[in-house]
């Protein structure tokens, strides 16, 4: 039986459901639907649709759906859904993994999440994968970001619906560029199959939604119906015909992607297609189903070809390394296109039909416990060289963490944990565990057989090696494959980085080893590989400071007229507001951002130029060579070779030293202004924590403190990079080892400074009324600028600064308040009304621009966040 949470909407009355299908899974997934006239049992059956997607595909993940009988056009739209979301709260965190659905678009749901303090629609995945928040935003990041003209959320069910095509005209006998498609719906599901299409040359003859269709037997322009409009096919006048024509196209197959029933009876006995794909929930009725199976028209069913989004998330949180956006969408469509291939060969072999078939497929998946999530399923494409789409059958399980294994005598003890950053107690206040996993070196020596692989097959297909050979390498690329105790005996016999995991790798592949490593040098390898640390690392940064800009930027605005003292050395100087503070704080993350951004494309590129920099090794075909293997790791090309030029790596240094001094000195800010005797702001505390060991009232600031360190740490790292920067003739291993120990160590560092001034941002408060408390008792003495400057038209400037210089001074000798001494001396009235009086000594008559500036910099953060890409710079000038 399903377990339903029902929800009654205190505003407006309306009814809303989260269904989970069963409660054998410690994480469940499906969309979020607002529909007029929505009903739990609609859920219901959604839900145990997406419980078939995850066992078709073998995740260990349940069925769910949830959503609200709303109207979303309607102005209340947004809060609605908020409201919703509110009442989800702890479901979202920590076993519902949520997706967009009819009415609700992915950008818009994963805003209202984080103004209700879920930091993501997708966070219960991560939690359930144990993705470290720094991995988890990297990667969840990759659905917003843009393909074409689609982004990879729009994308992604559709490639996944439109391999599941492709793999029926495999069946059919029909090449992609013979096959001709009809496609039924025009949201993100139809765009997202007929852009995927289109890109394989396939020719779409006929595409319908609610406002019509369009038909072309030579062909339909696709890219530019889809740049045309963001939701809905425009049909020019005059050309246009009526949706339910769409049918009698004639097309080898007719997919359909939007809405249930689409196809009547009558329809089903004309329906010139051979095969038809369904990519909607409940697209045929099983009538209409019956009866074109009853014709020999091939039925590919909806949880069979619409489970590419299901599909796209495991590939997402499976992969081993974070997939590029593009990676994303290929490897959904091998995945779903691998699936129905299964599917339709079983339906021949058994003489079912191909529901009939998946169903059986289904009955024999089973949910393992304990296991993650994603990651395991038989029809996954991770991505690995080596295994293709059941890759993560053969892939190395993480080892165990340290704490959860025994502790060995201590003679016993391996001494593996020497530094802090690896430490077994203290390594998450100096690292993280996404840039351990980056610099681990088991995955650096992986990296390395990754990228010999992407050579060798970038090599054979210009003809520079033997195919063959190619193959082989790339097969069997696989570190855990290895002779563990040869590769030690080489290393320890060659004394070398690299000749004896080559050497190691070179007798696992048999004469196919001849051809690894042709024509490149250790360095090549190495300096390629560190890119990709590189790009990880800026990466990973850059998703940590915009989560810090989303909690700031609601500070901003909500204090931006929070009036408080403004301090210079320590001491009262004029009024500010608390927004504005904040909003400096935006704006130094914001120039780090673009910093980091700037900085990746200079640092993160490939190096494949051989032994001295002349790609003499690789032959004439040295440059397309170059592409092609950059293409594949996809990092950029850079102009010449770069062994004996360190100053990337130096640059890599640099800018991290300066994003953690960033952090370094917001955190300093809190936890001065969480001191008792200020107590302007406040910091979380977790019943159970301990700051002393013998006064146990402390509630020490040790996180605020922590990023202080993290931020030395990282800028002693830049001495290191500036010594590497010196080489001698075309290269030697002076600069590039010094790497070896800073690189990692400044990564660790900044990122884990990161995590924990997101940490600091997202869980502050401030207090208002001791901010005006303090100004009230400082009153005076912030007022004197606004004193002196009223003086000024009487009394000039200079001689305005020296009269209320030597009043103020003269009060605070003889400890009694400004306005006593002014009236003590009884001057004043001859130069100032009393409102002119009153008015210099109100703190709230000299803001200034505060509140503007606040605002001004809550805007910077927001429109960053809505396009990463573009520089703080521009932003600033359209703000202004």
């Amino acid at each position: 039986m399903p377990k339903v949470l029902s929800y009654v909407d205190p505003v407006e009355g309306f009814r809303g459901w989260l269904v989970y299908d069963t409660d054998e899974c410690a994480l469940s997934a499906g969309g979020c639907r607002v529909q007029p006239g929505l009903t739990q049992g609609t859920l219901e059956t959604l839900a145990a649709r997406m419980t078939l997607k995850q066992r078709l595909l073998g995740l260990n993940v349940g069925g769910a759906k949830c959503g609200i009988d709303y109207d979303p056009t309607a102005p209340g739209a947004t809060e609605a859904i908020r409201r919703f979301f509110t009442f989800l709260h702890d479901e979202v965190l920590e076993r519902y993994s949520m997706g967009s659905d009819m009415g609700t678009r992915w950008p818009q749901l994963e805003e209202i999440a984080r103004s209700c303090g879920i930091p993501s629609i997708k966070y219960a995945a991560a939690r359930a994968q144990r993705l470290a928040d720094g991995e988890f935003f990297r990667r969840i990041q990759l659905m917003t970001t843009g393909v074409g003209a689609l982004a990879v959320h729009q994308r992604r069910a559709g490639a996944g619906l439109a391999h599941a095509t492709l793999a029926a005209a495999r069946h059919l006998g029909r090449a992609p560029d013979e096959l001709t498609v009809a496609v039924q719906g025009f949201g993100n599901l139809g765009r997202g199959v007929a852009a995927t299409l289109a890109e394989a040359k396939v020719r779409i003859v006929a595409v319908a939604d609610a406002d019509g269709a369009l038909a072309d037997p030579d062909g339909l322009d696709v890219p530019t119906l889809i740049a045309a409009d963001d939701r809905r096919l425009i049909v020019p006048p005059g050309r246009g015909a009526s949706s339910s024509e769409l049918f009698g196209q004639q097309a080898d197959i007719l997919v359909l992607a939007a809405g249930g029933d689409a196809v009547s009876e009558a329809q089903a006995a004309r329906l010139p297609a051979r095969a038809v794909v369904v990519g909607a929930n409940n697209g045929l009725s099983p009538a209409v189903e019956g009866a074109l199976h009853d014709r020999s028209v091939i039925v590919v069913p909806d949880f069979v070809g619409g489970a590419g989004g299901t599909a796209s998330v495991d590939v997402v949180f499976g992969s081993p390394q974070c997939p590029s956006p593009e990676q994303v969408l290929d490897r959904t469509g091998r995945t779903i296109g691998t699936l129905v291939t299964r599917v339709l060969e079983r339906a021949d072999q058994d003489g079912t039909s191909p529901r009939t078939a998946a169903l059986g497929m289904c009955a024999e998946s089973t949910y393992t416990p304990g296991e993650r999530p994603y990651g395991a399923s038989p029809f996954g494409d991770y991505g690995r060289p080596d295994k293709g789409v059941a890759a993560a059958a053969a892939a190395p399980r993480p080892a165990a963490r340290p704490l959860d294994r025994p502790v060995p005598d201590r003679e016993d003890c391996p001494h593996e944990r020497s530094t802090v950053a690896d430490s077994t107690f203290f390594r998450d206040l100096f690292s993280t565990e996404a840039s351990r996993e980056t610099f681990c070196d088991l995955c650096k020596y992986q990296r390395w057989l990754d990228i010999e692989a992407a050579l060798s097959l970038s090599q054979a297909e210009l003809g520079i090696i033997p195919q063959e050979a190619a193959r082989t390498i790339a097969d069997r690329a696989v570190l855990a494959d290895l002779d563990f105790a040869l590769l030690r005996r080489e290393m320890a016999a060659s004394r070398h980085s690299l000749v004896g995991l080559l050497r190691t790798f070179q007798d696992h592949c048999g004469p196919a080893g001849e051809w690894i490593h042709y024509g490149a040098t250790t360095q090549d390898i190495q300096d390629t590989s560190l890119a990709l640390e590189m790009r990880g690392t800026l990466t990973m940064l850059r998703q940590q400071i915009r989560e810090m800009l989303a909690p700031l930027a609601r500070l901003a605005r909500a204090h931006r007229s929070t009036p408080m003292v403004g301090r210079t050395h320590a001491q009262p100087a004029v009024p500010i507001t608390f927004g504005a503070k904040v909003g400096s704080w935006i704006d130094e993350l914001a120039r780090a951002h673009d910093r980091l951004r700037e900085a990746q494309d200079r640092v993160a590129v490939i190096e494949l130029f051989g032994g001295a920099g002349t790609m003499a090794g690789y032959g004439d075909r040295a440059h397309e060579l170059i592409e092609k293997v950059a293409a594949r790791l996809g990092l950029p090309v850079p102009d010449t070779a770069w062994h004996a030029t360190r100053d990337r790596p130096a640059e890599f240094a640099s800018a991290l030293a300066l994003t953690a001094g960033a952090f370094a000195r917001i955190a300093d800010e809190i936890r001065t202004l969480s001191r008792p005797e200020i107590a302007e702001l406040g910091l979380a505390w977790t019943p159970g924590t301990v700051a002393s060991s013998t006064m146990p009232h402390k509630r020490n600031p040790d996180l605020c403190e922590q990023v202080r360190v993290l931020a030395g740490l990282s800028a002693s790292q830049v001495t290191a990079a500036f010594h590497g920067l010196v080489s001698e003739h075309e290269r030697d291993s002076r600069g590039y080892r010094l790497e070896w120990a800073y690189a990692p160590d400044a990564a660790h560092y900044a990122l884990a400074a990161a995590r924990l001034t997101l940490g600091l941002v997202r869980d502050l408060f401030v207090r208002p009324a001791q901010m005006w408390q303090r100004l009230h008792q400082q009153a005076e003495q912030v007022g004197t600028e606004r004193l002196m400057l009223l003086l000024t038209p009487a009394l000039g400037k200079q001689a305005a600064y020296s009269w209320v210089y030597e009043r103020s001074q003269r009060a605070q000798e003889a400890g009694r308040p400004l306005r006593g001494q002014l009236l003590l001396e009884g001057d004043l009235s001859a130069l100032l009304t009393t409102a002119q009086i009153e008015e210099a000594l109100d703190p709230l008559s000299h803001l200034g621009h505060a509140p503007c500036l606040a605002d001004r910099m809550a805007e910077r953060a927001e429109r960053l966040l809505a396009d990463p890409e573009v520089p703080a710079s521009a932003v600033l000038e359209t703000v202004g």
